[in-house]
């Protein structure tokens, strides 16, 4: 998987720390001024609250200067990139259905803890900074990146800056209504969201009902021989010419290529930045994803958007955070 450009430690240089909260993992990593990660840590998520992630974080932290040393270095500031529904205006995590976070003033805290600047935005939004800083999104002022993983995650940057909205949710392409007539329910609450088609998940969920319903298909054994399918198991299946796996990943991925043709008609991109552990998988999905964009966009559209791949890998969560505090000091 690529990976974000490698920087150094270097005695009076600046840094930022960049920190992406998953709620598998917390990556931490020091910045440099030129996007070079001149180091990067690594933790499980704690299960054991909000307090006890933060306390995680500033151990991160404090890991990260003190691989500084005495040399000089400045850690100027701490973005966070966190999973949910963020008012990234005041620090504020309204809700994070992954971290089972509601209502935390997550930047006053840590500033308090750390005695540092902090920004908090979230994950999707600090993971097209990223690409926009150093990775796919450069060389232009206007993208979508899409991160394809467990749930389906978007950051749309209009003229190199995130659109928030008025509240911090513009964005939330997983929950645009793509069957809202027949689709099935969504944790939101609502029918037909784009999560509950093109997700990993939703792969997943269709792929044992296919085997339940005792369809003809080779993912059969591997869910009897550990009770779980996996996406990568999947996408194999299919790549082998399962029937059954192609038709469920087709079907992912044309719902994911109509909300996509959909967002570029409103909003008109430069390019659309495809991303996350499904993507990674392979280029199978992201043809058929494309194939979907071409048919639904406007031509004029769809002739001037570049659909590319993301190029940090699971680094962009972590640059994109300290880029934030980089346009702080601008």
């Amino acid at each position: 998987m690529a990976a974000g450009r490698r920087g150094e430690l270097v005695p009076g240089r600046i840094y930022y720390a960049g920190i992406d909260i998953g709620g598998t993992n917390i990556k931490a990593a020091l910045v440099d001024q030129q996007g070079g990660i001149a180091a990067k840590l690594e933790t499980p998520t704690s299960l054991n609250g909000y307090s006890e992630v933060c306390t995680q974080i500033v151990g991160l932290i404090g890991r990260l200067k003190a691989t500084t040393g005495n040399a000089g270095m400045t850690v100027q500031g701490i973005g966070i990139g966190v999973p949910g529904y963020i008012d990234p205006a005041n620090g504020f995590v309204n809700e994070s259905p992954n971290l089972g976070w509601s209502n935390v003033a997550l930047k006053e805290h840590m500033q308090s803890l750390t005695g540092l600047p902090v920004l908090v935005e979230n994950d999707a939004n600090t993971a097209a900074l990223g690409e926009l800083w150093q990775g796919a999104g450069s060389d232009v002022n206007d993208l979508v990146m899409i991160t394809l993983g467990t749930g389906v995650g978007c950051g749309i940057v209009i003229d190199r800056k995130v659109v928030h909205g008025s509240q911090g949710f513009a964005g939330e392409i997983g929950h645009m209504k793509v069957k809202p007539k027949t689709g099935i329910a969504c944790v939101c609450g609502k029918k037909g969201c784009l999560e509950t088609t093109s997700s990993g998940l939703a792969i997943i969920r269709e792929s044992k009902k296919a085997v339940q319903l005792n369809k003809k298909t080779a993912l059969r054994e591997e869910f009897q021989a550990t009770g779980d399918l996996s996406v990568k198991q999947i996408f194999d299946a299919a790549r082998n010419n399962d029937r059954v796996a192609m038709e469920i990943i087709s079907e992912a991925a044309f719902y994911l290529g109509v909300a996509l043709a959909n967002t570029a008609n409103l909003i008109n991109p430069q390019k659309v930045i495809v991303g996350g552990g499904i993507a990674a998988a392979g280029q199978l999905y992201t043809d058929l994803v494309y194939a979907a964009f071409c048919e639904f966009a406007l031509d004029i559209v769809r002739d001037h958007t570049r659909f590319v791949p993301a190029l940090l890998g699971n680094d962009a969560g972590v640059i994109g955070s300290a880029s934030m505090m980089k346009s702080y000091y601008q």
